[in-house]
C-alpha cells in the first residue's frame, strides 16, 4: 500500500497458517519434525507446507562486534524459521556458538560454519527455529 511517501506492507498473523503445515508438523514426534525441518532448510529445501513471509521485525541478539540481519523467514503452523546473515565487524576473529543465540521460544539453532572462530570481516548464516506460541506442541 502506498501513499503520502510511505510504503506499508501488511502481514497477516503468522500463527496458524493453512492446515498442510499443521498436518505435517503434527504427523510425527516433535523432535523428528524439528530435525527434518532443519535439515531441509539447511539444504535449501524448505518443506512445501511452509510459507515464505516478508522479513519484518525479526532480530537476533549478538555481541557488540557482530551484526545479524534477517534474510528470509518461513512459517508453518507451530514453527517459524528465520535465516540471518551474521557479519563480524571487527578485524579479529570472534568465537561463535549456537548457544550465543538462544532466547525464549527457541527450538533449534544451526550455523553454516562449524562452531568456532568467525574470521575478522567474515560472515556466515544462522538459522533459528522458534515456536510461534512460545510453548510446547
Amino acid at each position: 500500500m502506498k501513499g503520502g511517501g510511505r510504503t506499508i506492507q501488511l502481514v497477516t498473523e503468522l500463527t496458524g497458517t493453512p492446515s498442510p503445515a499443521k498436518v505435517w508438523e503434527e504427523s510425527s514426534p516433535y523432535e523428528s519434525v524439528l530435525v527434518e525441518l532443519n535439515k531441509a532448510v539447511r539444504q535449501h529445501r524448505v518443506p512445501d507446507e511452509y510459507q515464505p513471509v516478508p522479513v519484518t521485525f525479526e532480530t537476533l541478539r549478538v555481541s557488540g562486534r557482530l551484526r545479524a540481519s534477517a534474510e528470509k523467514v518461513w512459517t508453518g503452523h507451530h514453527l517459524k524459521v528465520v535465516r540471518y546473515r551474521l557479519d563480524n565487524l571487527s578485524a579479529s576473529s570472534q568465537i561463535v556458538r549456537e548457544s550465543d543465540f538462544w532466547q525464549p521460544g527457541t527450538r533449534a539453532i544451526m550455523l553454516s560454519n562449524p562452531v568456532g572462530p568467525l574470521i575478522g570481516g567474515g560472515s556466515m548464516q544462522v538459522w533459528v527455529t522458534t515456536s510461534e506460541t512460545g510453548g510446547t506442541r
